[in-house]
């Protein structure tokens, strides 16, 4: 009964499933920055051009 005393109630369980969460949130994390990148290097010219072209076919463009 001294160990059960001596430890927080529920302070085992949250510190188990804390790493696999942040490990979670942390790719997650991650997998958007990634994204993010790739839009800003290869999606943001490739839009440009598609504007560029819609632009000489007489879209206006706003």
């Amino acid at each position: 009964m001294t160990s059960n005393a001596e430890k927080a109630p529920g302070s085992s369980t949250p510190s188990s499933r804390r790493p696999w969460l942040i490990w979670a949130v942390g790719l997650t994390l991650l997998f958007l920055a990634a994204c993010v990148y790739l839009f800003v290097i290869y999606g943001l010219p490739l839009l440009g051009e598609i504007i560029e072209r819609l632009e000489s076919m007489g879209v206006r463009i706003i």
